[in-house]
């Protein structure tokens, strides 16, 4: 391995964000640049609150990491060239000694039509244009939310409480909580659903997406707005860049969250999936993302000093559910993550969540002041500056 020195963040979020400043805090003398398309932290775990209106207070990266030692670039990642330890992007190349890939994920709808007349909440900007829809939906309306994990649930939650004027369907191909949720609280979550005027539809196998209806294999739904909260995919950046990659196109990284191809390259968030057993499954989901940034930061640490970087445990111990403003649904389960007997639902589930939904951020800002705090010797900077695009136009190509 080469010597240590510039780090680069592909990707903010809580993975990308909290790794950059994690490190920063516990390595000042790196040179650490964090890029990302958007110059504002997208609050994922809130996306189903702005498309009812709610408008998060704004934080801009280049706000969160100013005195940090961390370079914010506002670029789009075009392709990795993992042999010449460089990144293309939008706005010219960066050099990097270690790089870490924390793009994320989209909802990718995979059906016929799903893509053309299916709406979605991957990204702040699908769900503003979801929220402009739904502002104009007369009453009587129908949404029809396709897929019941936690972003359909919630989302599917959020409208029936918002607009009660509506008439919100969820659609679940399975049985509604499976392999999620422990049976004692599927029976809360349909109740609260029920007194929200969620219909749910079970075992409903869609085939296609039409203008006004969602077509299944015996019957179909007719509907005014259709939107596909299932289908995750990690960005393609890894995949097109030939980085080995597994289930929907994540990088496959080993225990210590590092490429299995390439061990200066590491993964975390939704962008990554270990190959091997690391407690739990590492499932997409918004709660892993700060300490799998958390983990590498420490590995990044551990590699400075000479030390080989600690295998990954996944220490993920529930899961929170918003079902509305006043509403929620707290599931514990197991280190395996095996749902447990053991839920919180009613009000309590709500303020809990609301509070997990604000310590990301609280967290996210100690981070960034223990970071100010650290004298620094390097001062902050792109790895090799930003030259122009035409340097970069053969990544495009």
């Amino acid at each position: 391995m080469t010597p240590l020195r510039d780090v680069v963040i592909l990707g903010g979020g809580y993975a990308g964000l909290g790794c950059a400043l994690r490190l920063s805090a516990l390595a000042p003398d790196l040179h650490i640049t964090l890029v990302d398309a958007q110059d504002v932290l997208c609050e994922r775990i809130r996306l189903h609150q702005v498309v009812v209106g709610h408008v998060p207070p704004r934080l801009p990266y280049a706000e969160l990491v100013e005195g940090t030692g961390v370079a914010f670039v506002q670029a789009r990642v075009l392709a990795i060239d993992a042999q010449a330890r460089r990144v293309g992007t939008s706005v010219g190349e960066l050099a990097y000694d270690r790089l870490v890939v924390a793009l994320g994920s989209d909802i990718v709808p995979e059906l016929p039509g799903a893509a053309h007349y299916a709406d979605t909440v991957g990204s702040a900007g699908a769900a503003a244009r979801l929220r402009d829809r739904i502002a104009v939906l007369a009453a009587g309306s129908r949404v029809v939310v396709v897929g019941g994990g936690l972003t359909g649930i919630e989302l599917a939650a959020e409208l029936a409480d918002a607009r009660g004027d509506l008439r919100v369907h969820l659609v679940d191909r399975g049985a509604l909580g499976a392999g999620m949720l422990h049976p004692s609280a599927t029976a809360k979550l349909r109740r609260s659903l029920a007194r929200l005027g969620v219909t749910v539809h079970e075992r409903f196998d869609a085939t296609a997406v039409e203008p006004t209806r969602l077509v299944g294999a015996t019957t179909s739904l007719d509907l005014d707005v259709c939107v596909w909260t299932t289908g995750f995919a990690a960005s393609s950046v890894a995949a097109r860049s030939g980085l080995p990659v597994g289930r929907a196109g994540r990088l496959a990284v080993d225990a210590t969250l590092r490429s299995i191809a390439h061990p200066e390259i590491y993964g975390i968030g939704d962008a990554a999936e270990p190959v091997v057993d690391v407690g739990a499954p590492a499932l997409m989901s918004c709660r892993l993302g700060l300490p799998a940034g958390s983990h590498a930061a420490a590995s990044l640490v551990a590699e400075v000093a000479g030390s080989t970087p600690r295998p990954w445990q996944v220490r993920d111990v529930l899961r929170c559910i918003s079902l509305g403003r006043d509403d929620g649904l707290v599931q514990f389960h197991r280190a395996d993550g095996r749902p447990r007997a053991w839920s919180l639902s009613g009000a309590p589930a709500a303020w809990l969540k609301e509070r997990i939904c604000r310590a990301t951020i609280w967290v996210l800002r100690r981070r960034a002041d223990a970071a100010r705090r650290r004298p620094r010797r390097l001062s902050a900077g792109p790895a090799v500056g930003v030259p122009s695009v035409a340097a970069v136009r053969t990544w495009e190509q």
